[in-house]
This record gives structure tokens, C-alpha cells and sequence, in this order.
């Protein structure tokens, strides 16, 4: 941890020690959702192709600030059109991707509404439903806001999410090729077997030039063709949100 990262590391801590909103995980049965962040155009592209070869679907953290740049990288209207036509989620990632360890709660309401508002000229009567901290950035005050908006927001804490987990904070592995490898992925799936976890992915671009916090085709189907030869439900995250709390409905009634 550098030292510029400190004050974000505090306010993280600070935030997942005073406000939380536990529930009770009973799955019979393990899931598994594939998941990006920003999602760059060869998330909707090939990522999306491969996880259609197997049947799965996939949550998108979309930033409409990123919306047709001209960088070559960006998705457009249509990605998101096609994307939600054929199954898969959008969700929440702020309208300018805002880092609320660096900014304030005003801007951090300000640039959620926006997506939503963003979302609706694309989508009309669309709503995001789930919510991913850009950065991984978060404090009390937007843990706060964010909870009545969303069933869930996602961290960048590793780990499976089973038991008592907060929904305001759900863990996650990341599919970054260059610092995790197709063993590791494989016994992180083998804990979740053994747990009845749920094992919520994440990614940014999906191609062979990837960038560090990326992994190319090959990589991201082996974990997909993994996890789907090994019987695992995969869900988006808004249906894994749903099983998991009619789960525990039925479990109190």
C-alpha cells in the first residue's frame, strides 16, 4: 500500500466497522456471477460472446461518462441495448466514476442519479438495481445513501461471499491474468463447492492486448468453461441477489 492509498484504505475500514447490513447466505447450492467494472467494448464483445457459448450471463458496472469516447475502447448505446435484450444486467458503477474517498457525498448522490437518468434515454424505464464502488472506494456516508437504492454494492474485498455477508460490501475475485492463475481460480470454485458460496467475479476488458486489470479471451473461458463443467450456477447478480434473499424468507417463515 502506497501512501496516497492510506486515507482510502481508513475510510474503507471506517465504513465496514460502523455500517453494514448483514444477511444470511443459505444457498443449497453454490453461484457464481461474472461481473465488470467500466466495462470497456471487448466486455460487451468478446466476454459476452463467450459467456453466451456457455449460457451465462453477465452484470455490467457501467460509468456513462465513458459512454462513445473516442478512444477506440469505449461502448456505445447499442453494447448496452444488446446486452440487456439478451439477458445479461447493467448496473451501477457512477455517471463519472467517482473515487469517494478523493470527493464528497454531494458529488457521489449527484453522479448516481446521473447514470440512472443516463440510463433511461438509452433503456427508457430501466433501472440499475445493483451497485459496484468505483475504486473500490467507500465511506459511511455513501454506504448510507446506497443502501436504500440497491439490493447490493460490491467492494474489491477477495474472498467468497457466504454465512452473514454484508450487502453493502460483497466480496469478490478478480479475473486480472497476470497475478491469478487458472489453479488458483479453480480452488477458489472448490471453496465455494465446499461452503455453498457465492463467488462474484470481476474483470474490466476482456481481449488479447489486456491491460493489468484485464485478462484476454482464452483466460476468461477457461474460467467459465470451469465453472460450468463443475456444475456451478451462474447467475448476474441481480438473480443471485434474489436467490439469495428468497432464501432467506423461506428460511423465517
Amino acid at each position: 500500500m502506497t501512501r496516497r492509498q492510506i486515507p482510502k484504505y481508513i475510510k474503507r475500514l471506517w465504513a465496514n466497522l460502523t455500517y453494514t447490513d448483514q444477511i444470511e447466505m443459505h444457498l443449497d447450492r453454490p453461484l457464481v456471477s461474472f461481473t465488470f467494472d467500466d466495462a470497456p467494448r471487448s466486455a460487451f464483445n468478446e466476454a459476452r460472446e463467450i459467456l453466451e457459448k456457455y449460457n451465462c450471463r453477465g452484470t455490467y458496472y457501467v460509468s456513462l461518462g465513458f459512454l462513445n469516447q473516442e478512444n477506440g475502447t469505449s461502448y456505445s448505446s447499442q453494447d448496452l441495448m444488446s446486452a440487456w435484450e439478451n439477458g445479461h444486467e447493467l448496473a451501477c458503477h457512477t455517471k463519472n466514476h467517482i473515487d469517494i474517498s478523493k470527493s464528497n457525498i454531494t458529488d457521489f448522490k449527484e453522479s448516481v442519479a446521473e447514470n440512472h437518468v443516463q440510463i433511461q434515454k438509452i433503456i427508457p424505464g430501466y433501472n440499475f438495481k445493483n451497485f459496484s464502488y468505483p475504486f473500490g472506494a467507500q465511506t459511511v456516508c455513501s454506504k448510507m445513501h446506497l443502501s436504500g437504492l440497491f439490493k447490493s454494492a460490491r467492494g474489491n474485498r477477495s474472498g467468497v461471499n457466504h454465512g452473514s455477508i454484508d450487502r453493502l460490501n460483497l466480496k469478490t475475485i478478480r479475473l486480472y491474468e497476470d497475478s491469478e492463475s487458472p489453479d488458483h481460480i479453480h480452488s477458489i470454485l472448490m471453496e465455494a463447492l465446499r461452503s455453498n458460496g457465492w463467488i462474484v467475479f470481476y474483470t474490466h476488458g476482456v481481449e488479447d492486448n489486456y491491460i493489468e486489470d484485464g485478462c484476454s479471451p482464452s483466460f476468461f473461458e477457461s474460467v467459465v468453461k470451469d465453472v460450468t463443467e463443475m456444475g456451478i450456477r451462474v447467475e448476474t447478480v441481480d438473480r443471485a441477489m434474489d436467490i439469495i434473499l428468497e432464501n432467506r424468507f423461506a428460511l423465517t417463515h
